[in-house]
């Protein structure tokens, strides 16, 4: 996870060092933020939503934001979850 807080704290009230020493608070603080830049740009294209966790701002076109989406749902759609196969294609469409 890349979370930039600089010498401040997350939400959560946790500093860099605790997010360094313990992994859960590191895993919790990014995925807050991802599904905080999800609900920001829902009316961005499925493949744009992490624009505002890559850049701080929700843009068209996010080169980090396609990679990153792109490889977890590469990563799902060759991992069955409940017996489900993601289908890749319905999900790079824009909604």
């Amino acid at each position: 996870m890349q979370i930039n807080i600089g010498e401040g704290t997350t939400v959560e009230r946790w500093t860099g060092h605790n997010l360094v020493d313990d992994r859960q608070k590191c895993f919790r603080a990014g995925l807050r933020r991802m599904r905080d830049s999800f609900a920001m740009c829902q009316n961005q294209s499925f493949i744009d939503r992490l624009s505002g966790y890559t850049k701080g701002r929700c843009t068209d076109d996010d080169d980090f934001s396609h990679r990153r989406l792109k490889r977890a749902l590469q990563w799902w759609s060759s991992h069955r979850f409940d017996g489900v196969k993601i289908d890749q294609r319905c999900k790079l469409r824009a909604p």
